[in-house]
């Protein structure tokens, strides 16, 4: 298995793609052998230490080759694709140019040789993503269709929601497979729930995610700025957009006095449950989100959280562990937050026993590890008819 990703641990800035993967080769890391080609660096940051770049390593159960940007070229990934053995070629982004764009040209040229191809387009379909840039982005992917780089691959939807966006953006003809993202419990503190007091008449919300818009930061700080009572609201997170954190901020100067709002600056992975326990709801009102690890370590710790719609957590009300509402819908957003902000213990403290005990089945789901795995396999059946009928045509050619 030889997978490409544009980060991966160390890095934690870049967001759910590193746990994902992180995740998926802790649980299936023993059974199949995975090589990952990924950048040197984390998102916006300088080179790790202590590494070495250009040669494989070894990281948990995978294979790592760390590349400075000199070598993310099409000559150098070829060499690496060529010279590396394996049987599938997993491609972790639709829209990366070395480690999508790359790979997709050379086999479609002949480069390297063929293989059985799986992209998984993590969440860069979904509508608020493809509204970022969107002219780019549809001109990539009508020119990507043109040329074929899609031919023969198959692609991974972590939802029957993603599922529907692929087959929106690139074509009801593509082969789709859905494997949930997988995920790991962050510390030993995770699936234990909060004992935070909670008094009436105040609430402590965070929210946590790379500052951009696809977050929504400032939809969350519109809808906060009318709520009543005394409310903290404590950000963390790496600021990848400056000019869209500028805008914030002056959202965040207009707040009225009873709203305090903090910025925390990023957190490092050891340290967000803390982060998280010492809070009583996750206020995310994303744009939308492929799996949300955040979401679910915030429930794992027993911390209610009130999000938009557009993740793959729906239904949460009726579960007793928080809410997932519209973004059409400003004033139910506005309503729950008061309802939260009058909540006493008793109420916020059945709230959070019943996230933390969701949050541990969730974890528990082996039916996501089989498909994650089924993925694979497929596609090596897939690939493996595939060359059979090639070799089939070529008979029947040479008879002919």
């Amino acid at each position: 298995m030889l997978a490409t990703c544009d980060y991966y641990v160390p890095a934690y800035r870049a967001g759910g793609t590193v746990r994902t993967m992180e995740a998926m080769v802790a649980l299936l890391g023993d059974e199949l052998q995975f090589r990952i080609l990924t950048r040197d660096r984390d998102l916006g940051s300088q080179p790790y230490t202590g590494i070495k770049r250009g040669v494989w390593e070894k990281v948990g159960a995978a294979e790592v080759m760390y590349l400075p940007p000199q070598d993310l070229t099409p000559s150098r990934l070829r060499r690496l694709i060529t010279a590396t053995s394996h049987d599938v070629l997993y491609l972790n982004s639709l829209f990366s140019v070395p480690f999508s764009a790359y790979p997709l040209a050379l086999r479609r040229l002949g480069l390297v040789e063929e293989r059985c191809v799986i992209i998984a387009p993590r969440g860069e379909v979904a509508p608020g993503a493809l509204q970022l840039k969107r002219l780019k982005k549809a001109t990539y992917i009508a020119l990507s269709r043109r040329l074929g780089l899609y031919e023969d691959v198959l692609w991974q939807a972590s939802s029957r929601h993603e599922l529907e966006q692929i087959r929106a953006t690139l074509g009801h003809r593509c082969q789709i497979l859905v494997a949930s993202d997988l995920s790991l419990a962050r510390s030993p503190q995770s699936g234990k729930a909060s004992r935070l007091s909670k008094e009436p008449g105040s609430l402590r919300a965070f929210f946590l995610g790379r500052i951009s818009r696809t977050k929504n930061l400032d939809g969350a700080l519109a809808i906060i700025s009318v709520i009543r009572g005394h409310v903290e609201f404590t950000i963390y997170g790496p600021i990848e957009d400056r000019q869209y954190w500028r805008e914030c901020q002056t959202l965040i100067s207009q707040l009225p006095p009873n709203i305090t709002v903090r910025y925390a600056g990023e957190v490092s992975p050891d340290h967000v449950p803390v982060a998280m326990a010492s809070h009583h709801l996750l206020f995310l009102p994303t744009l939308g989100e492929n799996y949300g690890h955040v979401i679910l370590e915030a429930l794992s710790v027993g911390c209610p959280v009130l999000i938009s719609d557009r993740t793959p957590w729906r239904h949460l009300q009726n579960l007793g562990v928080g809410w997932d509402v519209s973004l059409d819908q400003p004033g139910e957003f506005q309503r729950i937050l008061n309802e939260c902000v009058a909540m006493d213990s008793v109420h916020w403290g059945e709230l959070s026993d019943a996230a933390a005990a969701y949050a541990a089945r969730s974890r528990r789901d082996p039916e996501a590890q089989e498909r994650n795995r089924a993925l694979f396999y497929n596609c090596l059946d897939r690939a493996e008819t595939t060359a059979r009928v090639k070799r089939m045509n070529g008979t029947y050619r040479s008879r002919d």
